[in-house]
């Protein structure tokens, strides 16, 4: 999955096969002030509250993922 950020309040979603080549638009999701921070270098860092926005694990061990996604056994371990 690849997220692309329009601009600063848009963010759009795509699905991506395990090469990264986009296979299909997922959806536009408009972000708000609460759905990410940047990091101290700079990196955009999605909060729970877009992940619950965004409606599903992408699998890729995100730092606030509220689905319980554990990417050293690559399993999903809880859900919410």
């Amino acid at each position: 999955m690849v997220v692309l950020i329009h601009d600063i309040n848009i963010a759009i979603v795509y699905f991506c096969d395990m090469k990264g080549i986009k296979t299909g638009f997922q959806k536009q999701i408009d972000l708000e002030e609460e759905d990410f921070y940047l990091s101290p270098d700079g990196y955009l860092i999605f909060t729970e509250k877009y992940h619950l926005k965004r409606g599903h694990c992408c699998q890729s061990g995100c730092q606030h993922c509220p689905y319980g996604y554990n990417k050293k056994t690559g399993k999903i371990e809880r859900k919410k």
